[in-house]
Protein backbone atom coordinates (compact mmCIF):
# COMPACT_ATOMS: atom_id res chain seq x y z
CA UNK A 1 0.00 0.00 0.00
CA UNK A 2 1.27 3.45 -0.87
CA UNK A 3 -0.19 6.62 0.64
CA UNK A 4 0.42 10.28 -0.09
CA UNK A 5 -1.20 13.18 1.74
CA UNK A 6 -2.03 16.51 0.07
CA UNK A 7 -3.37 19.71 1.60
CA UNK A 8 -5.66 20.45 -1.32
CA UNK A 9 -9.32 20.05 -2.17
CA UNK A 10 -8.52 19.21 -5.80
CA UNK A 11 -5.69 16.84 -6.65
CA UNK A 12 -4.68 16.22 -10.27
CA UNK A 13 -2.40 13.60 -11.79
CA UNK A 14 0.41 16.14 -12.05
CA UNK A 15 0.29 16.56 -8.27
CA UNK A 16 1.01 12.84 -7.85
CA UNK A 17 4.26 12.57 -9.83
CA UNK A 18 6.22 11.30 -6.83
CA UNK A 19 3.57 8.74 -5.96
CA UNK A 20 3.38 7.68 -9.61
CA UNK A 21 7.15 7.08 -9.68
CA UNK A 22 6.92 5.07 -6.47
CA UNK A 23 4.09 2.96 -7.94
CA UNK A 24 6.09 2.26 -11.11
CA UNK A 25 9.10 1.12 -9.10
CA UNK A 26 7.45 -0.82 -6.25
CA UNK A 27 4.06 -1.85 -7.73
CA UNK A 28 1.95 -1.71 -4.56
CA UNK A 29 -1.45 -3.43 -4.59
CA UNK A 30 -3.21 -0.18 -3.68
CA UNK A 31 -2.34 3.50 -3.86
CA UNK A 32 -4.13 6.28 -1.98
CA UNK A 33 -4.01 10.04 -1.89
CA UNK A 34 -5.48 11.51 1.28
CA UNK A 35 -6.69 15.06 0.74
CA UNK A 36 -9.32 17.68 1.49
CA UNK A 37 -11.39 16.55 -1.50
CA UNK A 38 -15.15 16.46 -0.80
CA UNK A 39 -15.68 12.93 -2.19
CA UNK A 40 -13.67 9.88 -3.18
CA UNK A 41 -12.55 9.42 -6.78
CA UNK A 42 -10.04 7.52 -8.89
CA UNK A 43 -7.20 9.34 -10.61
CA UNK A 44 -5.80 7.54 -13.66
CA UNK A 45 -2.03 7.43 -14.08
CA UNK A 46 0.00 7.04 -17.25
CA UNK A 47 0.83 3.36 -16.72
CA UNK A 48 -2.79 2.09 -16.49
CA UNK A 49 -2.59 2.24 -12.70
CA UNK A 50 -4.74 4.53 -10.61
CA UNK A 51 -4.75 6.29 -7.26
CA UNK A 52 -7.80 6.48 -5.04
CA UNK A 53 -8.18 10.06 -3.81
CA UNK A 54 -10.01 9.98 -0.47
CA UNK A 55 -11.25 12.70 1.85
CA UNK A 56 -9.16 12.46 5.01
CA UNK A 57 -12.25 11.55 7.07
CA UNK A 58 -13.00 8.56 4.82
CA UNK A 59 -9.37 7.48 4.94
CA UNK A 60 -9.32 7.51 8.75
CA UNK A 61 -12.56 5.52 8.88
CA UNK A 62 -11.26 2.92 6.39
CA UNK A 63 -7.97 2.71 8.26
CA UNK A 64 -9.73 2.08 11.60
CA UNK A 65 -11.97 -0.50 9.93
CA UNK A 66 -8.84 -2.27 8.60
CA UNK A 67 -9.95 -1.78 4.99
CA UNK A 68 -6.64 -0.25 3.94
CA UNK A 69 -3.87 -2.04 5.82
Amino acid sequence: VSIEAKISNHVDRIDLRGLEAFIEEHQPKQAYCVSLTPKARKIALSNSAYVIDLPWQDFIQKLWNKEII
